[in-house]
């Protein structure tokens, strides 16, 4: 499997797994995935997190926002390292 095919498949057994554990699901945490998958596919993963949002907590550290545009009604929150000019 390809790269972003190997990306794709853990995010989809991860989100699997947390709807395994229980009936209201438990968080799932994606530590900047998808850096290999192509934008068409990176739309349809979004539509696969927000689908489990629904269910489960969806918490996606990443440094590229654009790899989750595709996300709908996502709530982001940016951080910045301790002592970095705001801007």
């Amino acid at each position: 499997l390809s790269g972003g095919a190997r990306e794709q498949l853990t995010v989809i057994v991860r989100i699997a797994c947390a709807r395994l554990v229980g009936d209201d699901g438990v968080p799932v945490f994606l530590d900047d995935t998808m850096g290999y998958t192509d934008p068409t596919r990176r739309l349809t993963m979004g539509a696969v997190i927000a689908a489990a949002a629904a269910t489960s907590q969806v918490i996606v550290l990443t440094c590229d926002r654009a790899r989750f545009a595709g996300i709908g009604g996502a709530r982001t929150h940016v951080m910045q390292r301790s002592g970095a000019p705001a801007g």
